[in-house]
């Protein structure tokens, strides 16, 4: 099964500020045709898109909160799954640590593996993502959940 991650932020920096920030990657460009901007990696390709006042209504029903943008992430290749792990963990902690903006991480389009509501995180620690060291590197206070 191919991985992929979708991160819903409420935030007012602009896509290309937040890409810095979360994944400090090699490449940050417009994707041409659309209103994304994509950020290259060794391991990953990620892509952000600022969200409607339309969209971000819908989905505030859905998770709790209206984001401003999606950041669809990709791991680049079956073998280097577990390092793109690392680098989106990585960058969700600077996000965490650099700011008190809601944020929700999806596995696979639809499986909750991370969120910060309201300054509160929830772990889903039965997801795959956190098999391993990863659940260690979480250095901030954590309520355990299993959805």
């Amino acid at each position: 099964m191919s991985e992929n991650y979708i991160l819903y932020l409420q935030t007012d920096l602009s896509p290309e500020k937040v890409l810095e920030l979360i994944f400090q990657p090699k490449t940050i460009a417009p994707l041409d045709g659309t209103d994304m901007i994509y950020a290259r990696g060794s391991v990953y390709l990620a892509h952000a898109q600022s969200m409607s006042e339309t969209m971000q209504e819908k989905y505030s029903h859905q998770i709790g909160f209206s984001p401003s943008m999606t950041i669809r992430y990709f791991p680049d290749g079956v073998s280097s799954v577990r390092s793109a792990w690392t680098i989106l963990l990585d960058g969700i902690l600077r996000w965490l640590n650099a700011n008190q903006n809601n944020l929700h991480l999806l596995g696979n389009n639809h499986v909750t593996v991370l969120k910060r509501l309201n300054n509160s995180i929830s772990v889903n620690i039965a997801h795959r993502f956190w098999q391993g060291e990863q659940i260690k590197k979480l250095n901030l206070p954590y309520e355990e959940v299993t959805t």
